[in-house]
């Protein structure tokens, strides 16, 4: 057998770990960085995978998808400042642009919509998406970011594993606990330009060998990018208080900062976890929100959300060949958004949900696993979970005759399993299949099949299959059935990907993808007609990445390029965000840059000084200039051409204790501001309308104690 890259780098590398295979340890695992440094190389190529991204066991290398593993220590030599930064900065392929009535949008391999609600966000393994309404809400938008441990994500459909929603990725977030971290911690962080403080503090006891506790806390006041740091572009002509303004003129001082926290609401992330063998029990708050500044018409918008979250398993050894883990947890998520005056929306949902995984190796070829989940979901409340009451709410659902919103609760009820089957030394496969059954939909099957090839102890080829499912919004499902009687649309997508992988040194590690995807799209197409089918969208795509692991210096390279082939509208469809090629304009994704390429680089010159930079280039977006075309709004093309964001890092190490760092953001900016502008996505009106991303400084001191 053959290790792959991840733990390898970890042998050169005291602290870093980086591979676009998969992490090498499992979120039930308490392996620490100086752990694994500890051990020889024949026990690092015995590491198996647990279920994070498989069901079953798997040595790393053998891994059935496509994985970017990102670790604590990249975290913060990247100087990111939310997850936003990042994931755009360490994930091929990946891309987030600013929408006019979220957070921003974020999607891979050219799987995004103006609602984050086609990729799922996990905590420890626990969907985080909010359901009413939007998606992804929480944690991206947080600055607060010294409890993760590393960020797994799944590149490619992942429904088999999580359930519907799982379309273009899965992001899981693997916290700090016990076992990772004893000692106590102390971050202070400040930005300016974009302005921000934050101060986190953490601390972890163990009280055993396999038992102990993990707190955490962070607070931040993010003010954000004032419009003079920040102009607005709408890219066409349009009138504001009076002024009218040409298409490329920026407006510079009726906009809210940038990023910036609405209403001043401080951003918070709580989290404690206690383990005690195989019992664990984790509890996590977070509140956060931004100004979402971007509409002309609406007025200044904003919005606000809280999360609390708890759950408790228990990993159950029953023998050597047979695991049991059960798991229960409860969520409440409450939203409130803004216009200039008045609240637009404000809800709270609730989710009770249990689970249960068995693992059995009845021969070590031949590993099954099987499982199932339950969820019971609250929705229609306010914050006290009563009625919504005297709120118009969700598109063109209006109040009942009573005056409030009707309460509404469902059921999802899921089963699924995974084979594996070691075949010979080179040849091992994967098939796993999931049913979910909604009350407001049919039944929603997903599947996945895996032939892995080792011909070498340095090559791994994949082919991987899959199909993966999404649901309406609970607000879109629930008026399906009142208003229309009828059982709400279910988004469907067919990926196929084809992987190779070389260790091809001690040092140099690169690896290649191609995909494939047969999309059934249901997305918003606005005028009040809600989340409808669209139509058929066929793409593809190539994805390139190569890491070398030195003594002192350390690089990660990536290219991606995504190309839309056909979408095929159903009827009566007059409009879509996806692209503009069924009305004749083109034949590219809308919302999408067909090339990205990242660099990210570190160099070590001792024990204490450290610098580092990282680079990201999107190419152009031609399906954008066609989709602006088509809509007559095409009065400049900035928007559309190249966006090139560098940033870079100075660390010093003053002692085993301390840690200082300063970092510049975006910092082409000093040299051409337009460089670091980041498009306003899903707008029929203003399809080239752009915001100025400034360039500006954070400085960072961490100390342990």
């Amino acid at each position: 057998m053959r290790f792959n890259a991840t733990i390898f780098m970890l042998c050169l590398v005291a602290g870093l770990l980086r591979t676009t295979s998969v992490c090498a340890w499992s979120a039930d695992d308490d392996l620490t960085v100086d752990a694994l440094l500890d051990m020889s190389i024949e026990d690092l190529m015995g590491i198996e995978i647990a279920p994070t991204v498989t069901l079953t066991k798997t040595d790393a290398r053998k891994l059935p998808a496509a994985v970017t593993t990102i670790t604590q220590e990249e975290i913060q030599s990247s100087g990111a400042r939310t997850l936003f930064e990042v994931l755009e900065a360490r994930v091929p392929n990946l891309q987030f642009l600013h929408t006019r009535e979220h957070l921003p949008a974020m999607g891979l391999r050219g799987i995004i919509a103006h609602r984050s609600n086609k990729y799922l966000l996990l905590v420890n393994g626990r969907i985080m998406n909010e359901k009413t309404d939007f998606g992804v809400q929480s944690e991206v938008d947080m600055p607060l970011l010294r409890d993760i441990h590393r960020i797994e994500v799944i590149r490619g459909p992942g429904s088999v594993l999580y359930g519907p929603g799982a379309l273009a990725m899965v992001i899981n977030i693997i916290t700090d606990r016990p076992g990772t971290y004893q000692g106590n911690e102390v971050t202070v962080r400040a930005g300016t330009v974009e302005d921000f403080g934050s101060v986190e503090y953490k601390s972890g006891w163990k009280f055993g060998e396999d038992s102990g506790l993990l707190l955490y806390t962070g607070y931040s006041q993010y003010d954000g990018a004032s419009g003079n740091d920040s102009p607005m572009v709408y890219g066409s002509t349009i009138t504001r208080n009076d002024t009218t303004y040409g298409p490329d003129q920026k407006i510079d001082d009726i906009y809210k900062p940038l990023n910036g926290s609405h209403d001043d609401h401080g951003k918070v992330k709580l989290h404690a976890h206690y383990s005690n063998g195989g019992f664990e029990i984790w509890t996590r708050f977070t509140q956060g929100g931004g100004w979402i500044d971007h509409s002309p018409n609406d007025g200044r918008q904003g919005l606000t959300y809280t999360q609390a979250t708890a759950l408790v398993s228990y990993n159950w050894e029953v023998n050597e060949s047979l695991t049991i883990k059960p798991s229960f947890s409860y969520d409440s998520l409450t939203n409130e958004s803004f216009d200039d005056v008045s609240l637009r929306k404000q809800f709270r949902e609730n989710e009770y949900h249990a689970k249960i995984i068995t693992q059995w190796t009845p021969h070590e070829d031949h590993l099954f696993a099987f499982g199932s989940e339950w969820s019971r979901e609250e929705f229609g409340r306010d914050f006290k979970g009563e009625a919504i009451s005297n709120q118009p709410f969700l598109w063109h659902f209006p109040p009942t005759p009573g005056g409030n919103m009707p309460q509404w609760d469902t059921d999802h009820r899921s089963i699924f399993g995974e084979y594996q089957w070691k075949i010979s030394e080179q040849w091992t496969t994967f098939a796993g299949g999931r049913l979910d059954r909604h009350d407001f939909t049919e039944d929603m099957p997903s599947w996945r099949g895996v032939i892995v090839y080792t011909p070498t102890e340095k090559d791994t080829v994949k082919l991987i299959a899959s199909e993966s499912m999404r649901t309406n919004t609970a607000a879109e499902m629930v008026m399906d059935d009142i208003l229309f009687d009828k059982e709400s649309q279910t988004e469907e997508l067919m990926a196929y990907e084809l992987r190779y992988e070389r260790q091809h040194t001690a040092k140099v590690f690169f690896a290649g993808s191609a995909f494939y995807h047969d999309h059934d799209v249901v997305d918003h197409v606005g005028d009040g007609a809600g989340t409808v089918p669209v139509g058929n969208v066929t793409s593809w795509g190539l994805e390139g990445e190569l890491s070398f692991r030195g003594e002192r210096l350390r690089l990660d390279l990536s290219h991606s390029y995504t190309k839309m082939l056909d979408m095929d509208l159903q009827p009566n469809i007059a409009q879509t965000f996806v692209s503009a090629e069924p009305f004749g304009f083109g034949d590219d994704f809308a919302h999408w840059h067909n090339h990205s390429t990242k660099l990210f680089s570190q160099y070590r010159f001792d024990d204490h000084w450290a610098v580092n930079g990282g680079i990201q280039k999107f190419w152009g977006v031609p399906g954008g200039e066609d989709y602006a075309e088509f809509r007559s709004s095409r009065g400049s093309d900035r928007a559309f051409t190249t966006n090139v964001y560098l940033n870079l890092g100075l660390q010093y190490q003053v002692d085993e204790a301390t840690t200082f760092r300063i970092d510049g953001h975006n910092l082409l900016g000093l040299v051409d501001d337009e460089l670091n502008i980041r498009r306003i996505g899903f707008s029929r009106s203003f399809p080239a309308q752009y915001r100025t991303q400034p360039a500006a400084l954070s400085l960072s001191l961490t100390h342990r104690f």
